[in-house]
């Protein structure tokens, strides 16, 4: 059976690219598009079932884009999901016919969420419509079990941190029991492949982890979710992650809150199939540390 199929468009390279993994891992079909003219292009070649779009782009803007696609015969009816982080401008959007809006920052899960809701709404409209659908074959999302499926692992192998990374020894291993509070974790992250090995470890630790994109969205987050843990790239852009940190510290509300800085974890072991990530000293030495704040 056919996947569902997903264009996203969306301007900044690193979050479309890791909403793309993670659609994928979910057993969607995904395209991308850097900006509005591009995202008009690519849904008049493949159709897809639904869109997933930023406001604010260069050359055409979500606003602009979503006008153009109903003018279009073929894109009256696909289902178009907005992404902002304005209030305001999500109050023009709802004067519209866009389908759906998720505002940033915001989980992978709630993305996949959105995505199911709108399509099973459409579903519904067209079997009330006496439209027949053929529902295409969609994997049920397990958010965290993505690094399993890719390295082709059954269910029994994945039972421990070792056995997904292999260069880890039995230190590491956190010992919880689910009826335990999850820690909150927030990682400012923008390697996408980075991100996934680290949010597989985390979860396997017993964390929930949000993946933040940039600083104001890392203090928003830390505002409004209170984290127990905060987790820094150093090397970020332009940010700098030591003066991030200093900013949350004279936060009243998040003065307590650990704050990890990381650099240099390790690299990609290639010369096995399939390839898997190999921490390095200082990588031991940050798993280490943030296994014990876990722990406390």
């Amino acid at each position: 059976m056919q996947k569902i199929k997903v264009l996203i468009v969306e301007d900044e390279n690193d979050l479309r690219t890791l909403m793309a993994l993670e659609l994928e891992s979910a057993g969607y079909s995904v395209s991308q598009a850097g900006d509005g003219d591009e995202g008009l292009t690519v849904a008049g070649q493949i159709r897809p079932d639904i869109i997933i779009s930023d406001v604010v782009m260069p050359k055409k803007d979500g606003n602009q884009f979503l006008k153009d696609l109903r003018k279009a015969e073929f894109g009256k009816k696909i289902p178009f999901v907005i992404l902002t982080a304005r209030v305001k401008m999500r109050e023009y959007f709802e004067l519209t016919d866009a389908d759906a809006f998720l505002e940033k920052p915001f989980k992978m899960a709630e993305l996949v969420d959105v995505i199911k809701k709108v399509l099973s709404k459409e579903r519904k409209e067209k079997i009330g419509t006496g439209q027949k659908e053929t529902i295409p074959e969609t994997a049920e999302i397990i958010m965290h079990d993505d690094m399993t499926k890719l390295r082709g692992m059954s269910p029994v192998e994945k039972t421990s941190v070792e056995t997904l990374y292999p260069g880890l020894s039995g230190k590491y291993k956190v010992k919880r029991t689910f009826s335990e509070k999850k820690k909150k974790v927030i990682l400012l992250e923008n390697d996408a492949e980075i991100y996934r090995e680290l949010d597989s470890i985390l979860t396997q630790w017993h964390c929930e982890v949000h993946l933040v994109a940039n600083a104001d969205e890392c203090l928003q987050e830390a505002i409004s979710w209170v984290p127990d843990i905060i987790i820094l790239k150093e090397i970020f852009e332009k940010l700098n992650a030591r003066e991030l940190a200093d900013r949350i510290k004279n936060m009243p509300r998040l003065q307590t809150i650990p704050v990890v800085i990381y650099n240099y974890l390790g690299e990609w072991n290639k010369r096995v199939q399939p390839k898997y990530f190999e921490f390095n000293k200082d990588g031991h030495h940050f798993l280490g540390m943030v296994k014990n704040l876990i722990e406390k």
